[in-house]
């Protein structure tokens, strides 16, 4: 039985046809005869993800990323669903986690992260935990966007400070710095004519400067000199001595304190006069006859003064004597 020439040629396309829809599957990343499972992972956001993406285990290329599917949610915000093939030979757990990472190279891929414990295994179907881990691109964006506000407010800070040194060099003010500098120029030009001239009264005195500076050296090695012949003197000045004055000293004090002691306990003549209260009051009561007999020998001179040329004054005299006695008792 001949082939036709017709029906050869129909199965060459036919295999041709299957040939490049299996390279177009294959360069996709999609292994047709290897048995596949299909899991779910639900993220808020899906940078640089789409289909035919690759799901690796610690760089283990296991499945790629069968679909993406966008879910309006009850506060009308998108969520998406991802379909992710994975060879049937990997087992893991159910809490598994599916991370989105971003990398320059490859961009966008899924990672998934086995979880180390003895919780039951995931089976085709099941939705799994979904994170995205943020990329170099991401944490320099964070790192930068702090940097970029203060950068910011830098800026307006610099636009307010210039625009108020703007309005504050106006043109009379530009006149006034101006005419400061000038002025400052001015002083700094004299200043220097003064140095000059202070150069100039140092040269044309410097010798009577070095006799002064000679006269001050002198009169410092004099005081030196004095200070060490005071201080010698000082040295000179023997401890024993200084004891021995000090000992008569205390002997001094001792002997002064036996005398107030015995002055105070009525011994001695001074002690009997300090102490004895009689004594006190008859030398009182004679000081004051003696005062008495002061004023009346003032007073009546006649009574103890009598001058008779012919005699008779003996009656006279014994009248007075008997007054006198009268007037101290």
């Amino acid at each position: 039985m001949k082939i036709r020439k017709e029906f050869k040629a129909g199965i060459i396309v036919i295999v041709t046809i299957l040939g490049f829809w299996w390279l177009f599957q294959f360069l996709k990343g999609k292994d047709l005869f290897s048995n596949q499972s299909i899991y779910y992972v639900k993220y808020n956001k899906v940078d640089g993800l789409f289909t035919s993406k690759s799901v690796s285990i610690n760089g283990l290329r296991v499945g790629m990323v069968e679909s993406i599917t966008p879910v309006l949610t009850k506060s009308n915000n998108v969520s998406f669903v991802v379909g992710l093939k994975i060879n049937e030979e990997f087992k893991f757990s159910k809490n598994s986690v599916a991370q989105i990472v971003n990398s320059l190279m490859s961009g966008a891929e899924i990672n998934l992260a086995l979880a180390e414990d003895n919780a039951e295994t995931a089976k085709p179907g099941d939705t799994l935990k979904g994170i995205v881990v943020p990329g170099v691109m991401d944490m320099a964006i964070e790192r930068l966007q702090p940097i970029s506000e203060n950068a910011n407010k830098v800026l307006i800070r610099l636009d307010s400070t210039l625009a108020a040194t703007n309005k504050l060099l106006n043109e009379r003010n530009r006149q006034n710095i101006e005419s400061s500098l000038a002025n400052l120029n001015i002083a700094i030009a004299e200043f220097g004519k003064v140095g000059k001239n202070a150069n100039g009264l140092i040269t044309g005195n410097s010798l009577k400067l070095s006799s002064a500076l000679d006269n001050t050296n002198k009169v410092l090695i004099t005081a030196n000199t004095t200070m060490e012949k005071y201080g010698t003197v000082a040295d000179k000045l023997n401890q024993a001595d200084l004891d021995k004055t000090i000992k008569k000293l205390e002997i001094t004090l001792n002997n002064l304190n036996e005398i107030t002691g015995k002055i105070n306990s009525g011994k001695g003549t001074m002690g009997k006069l300090v102490n004895d209260a009689e004594l006190y009051t008859n030398l009182t009561s004679a000081s004051n006859n003696l005062s008495l007999l002061l004023k009346d020998l003032k007073t009546n001179p006649k009574r103890y003064v009598h001058f008779s040329i012919f005699g008779g004054g003996g009656k006279n005299k014994k009248q007075v004597e008997e007054q006198t006695k009268k007037q101290l008792e």
